[in-house]
């Protein structure tokens, strides 16, 4: 309506058809300026074009409702007649088109905002933790596992290095996140917190694996064994790092055990996939037979495998939902 506005208001011929159509938040922006800009100088074009009809562009601008201030209005010729023949008093054929285009920009235009994420809520015990969502935090599905491994989802769990929190956040790492000592134990605030840093070390390190090796072992200590295989000329993969750094048993362990909660979102899943005699492959050939969304158990799953409930240390009557949800990449 920017350039309706403009050109029906000086030009009352014009009014019916344009004027409505368009819309005047377009002048909001600099794109919309630049396109009512250009809207004045074709408009100028026309009203010579027509015959000379005297435009008032700044009292246009005032009946559409839009402030002359810092559009740049083009000098205007006021003729005492028309000529006789209009046809030939046009211009070139491609005003018009040039015109109407115009007129199509904008009234396409459109200025988009992006839609806020809205964040991921997450039972622990009792009560709702939210997972933020957006370009600044991990995946919420890695984050419920990070929760579910480093703490059990115990927000006042403290390990005995000093880790506290859901997410077992260290007091320098807390400090540099901007979290005091008595926020680490904020749930919410934790997680959130969390949640930015294991982003930071997947920006930095552009996988998961080597991510979470990171957020247990330390971004030092990755740091280094990635630089080695850089040096040697060798991809970096998590692989390659357990095969050229000496990689604590216990981030070995971590990772594996943080990649399969985040696949099944079950423990005893997880539990029994880490299986040695067992497997993802195995385990997911079986689970697929409970995709009809009927319950089982995890004694169901232990008898299709041949495993005794003991072997992985879970409970036969523990009840699973189905499986379709538990499965993810």
């Amino acid at each position: 309506m920017a350039g309706g506005a403009i050109l029906g208001a000086a030009t009352g011929s014009l009014t019916g058809g344009v004027a409505s159509a368009l819309a005047l938040r377009g002048l909001a922006t600099p794109t919309g300026q630049n396109i009512v800009g250009r809207g004045l100088r074709g408009t100028a074009s026309l009203a010579e074009a027509l015959g000379g009809a005297r435009l008032d562009v700044g009292g246009a601008l005032q009946r559409g409702g839009v402030a002359a201030g810092g559009v740049e209005t083009p000098e205007l010729t006021t003729l005492t007649e028309a000529p006789a023949d209009i046809d030939a008093a046009m211009p070139e054929p491609t005003t018009a088109p040039e015109l109407e285009d115009l007129f199509n920009q904008i009234q396409g235009y459109q200025p988009t905002e992006a839609p806020t994420p809205q964040p991921k809520a997450v039972k622990v015990g009792k009560q709702n933790v939210s997972i933020p969502t957006g370009d600044t935090y991990a995946e919420p599905r890695l984050v419920k596992a990070v929760m579910g491994v480093e703490s059990r989802f115990n927000p006042k769990a403290v390990s005995p290095v000093g880790a506290a929190g859901l997410m077992q956040l260290m007091p320098a790492t807390a400090e540099d996140l901007g979290l005091t000592e008595k926020q680490r134990f904020d749930p919410d605030k934790n997680v959130e917190a969390g949640s930015r840093y294991l982003k930071q070390l997947e920006d930095q390190f552009g996988d998961k694996k080597i991510a979470l090796a990171a957020y247990n072992w330390g971004r030092g200590n990755v740091s280094k064994a990635v630089k080695k295989l850089e040096a040697e000329g060798e991809p970096v993969t998590w692989e390659n790092i357990k095969s050229v750094a000496k990689v604590p048993g216990e981030t070995r362990e971590y990772v594996t055990n943080v990649m399969l909660l985040r696949k099944y979102d079950d423990f005893d899943l997880a539990k029994i996939a880490a299986h040695p005699r067992v497997g993802e492959a195995k385990l997911d050939k079986v689970l697929a037979k409970y995709r009809t969304g009927r319950r089982f158990t995890v004694g169901d799953v232990l008898d299709e495998l041949g495993l005794d409930a003991k072997d992985v240390r879970v409970k036969r009557s523990n009840v699973l939902q189905s499986a379709s949800n538990m499965m993810e990449a």
